[in-house]
């Protein structure tokens, strides 16, 4: 039994030994000595990592928002806009929130052998260094169960997501139906 306590003794000396010198104490430990050379090499390899791609959110532009005029309640009604990408990389609106809708999707219009139909898409891609104009045969956003009138002249505010630029405040104006 004073055999066991004399090792743990032994290594117990050794182990203050070795840290008062500046070794290592266990073989996943750096010496003390080294801890400042680790630190920099660390702190250098850090800072030379690549910076994560993202748009900056105001080379992102939307204009012209508008909806038609509902006068039925709930119903549905297209959104559309004009949204400029100024930046380096491309860039997608992902969701649009209005207060004036429960819902909204994205839709693109598939011009097949037949008529042409509407389907929801995940995304709308903008390029960079480019422009997407939303319309009722390309692109567009759907208000889907109004929740009040869409008076013409009125206004209301939608946030847009997009994947790189975040989120995005637009102003929305009515304007009367148009007879299409």
């Amino acid at each position: 039994m004073q055999v066991g306590h004399n090792n743990a003794v032994m290594a117990s000396r050794a182990e203050r030994s070795n840290t008062q010198s500046g070794e290592a104490s266990s073989p996943n430990e750096l010496p003390s000595s080294l801890r400042p050379i680790a630190t920099a090499a660390l702190a250098w390899l850090a800072g030379s990592a690549p910076a994560p791609l993202h748009a900056d959110p105001q080379s992102l532009t939307v204009t012209h928002a508008w909806t038609e005029s509902r006068m039925e309640v709930p119903a549905d009604a297209p959104l559309y806009m004009t949204i400029t990408n100024a930046g380096d990389s491309d860039d997608q609106l992902l969701r649009v929130h209005c207060p004036v809708a429960n819902f909204t999707e994205k839709r693109t219009i598939d011009q097949g052998e037949g008529a042409p139909a509407s389907r929801e898409i995940k995304s709308i891609p903008i390029a960079a260094h480019g422009t997407v104009v939303l319309t009722a045969n390309t692109f567009h956003v759907m208000l889907l169960k109004t929740t009040q009138k869409l008076e013409s002249g009125t206004r209301f505010t939608c946030s847009a997501a997009f994947k790189n630029a975040g989120k995005i405040d637009i102003e929305v104006s009515v304007e009367p139906r148009s007879n299409s």
